[in-house]
């Protein structure tokens, strides 16, 4: 199966895609989540903010992370994905705080971390049948998860070629207002 995994772009204040000859660093959410997925998969990740989408190139699964500001973006290129009869995956800040707002956009929604979720997802997308909201209620332990894979990241697109470490997640609070 091919997934490609896409990180939006912000919007410049024209409303067009916000492009850059580089980032500053690169994301963590995208090859964390390569890694969870099982190797038989062909897997691409795209930063929009410094690569362009190819939406005809043929893909099977789509998966998409936002933030508030660039749900918009991610909407829309959920929308060009389904539109090609493509199945889309939206999971990130944005999709967790608002999944039902999300859910209008996408095929499902991964709420929360994907650690022990995403596996189903593509199960279930392999099989035709993605459902709504996939949310894990207790989140898992770092230790024992895959190392992420930054072999899928351009490294000429970022000032600094660094990778970002992960060592601890999540709040020991439980405030109404944050996703975390």
């Amino acid at each position: 199966m091919k997934i490609k995994l896409i990180n939006p772009s912000q919007l410049d204040t024209l409303g067009r895609p916000a492009k850059l000859n580089r980032e500053f660093v690169t994301g963590l959410t995208l090859p964390y989540l390569a890694a969870l997925i099982p190797g038989d998969h062909d897997i691409e990740i795209v930063e929009e903010s410094v690569e362009k989408i190819d939406f005809d190139e043929p893909v099977d699964l789509v998966g998409i992370t936002a933030i508030t500001g660039r749900a918009p973006r991610a909407y829309w290129i959920a929308e060009q994905y389904r539109k090609r009869g493509v199945p889309v995956v939206m999971g990130g800040f944005h999709a967790t705080a608002l999944p039902h707002e999300a859910l209008e956009h996408c095929d499902a929604v991964v709420k929360g971390e994907a650690e022990g979720i995403i596996e189903q997802v593509i199960e279930d997308a392999m099989l035709g049948k993605m459902h709504g909201i996939y949310e894990r209620k207790k989140p898992l332990s770092l230790e024992g998860l895959p190392a992420p894979r930054y072999d899928l990241i351009n490294m000429k697109n970022f000032f600094l070629p660094v990778h970002p470490v992960q060592a601890s997640r999540g709040c020991p609070y439980n405030c109404d207002f944050c996703s975390v």
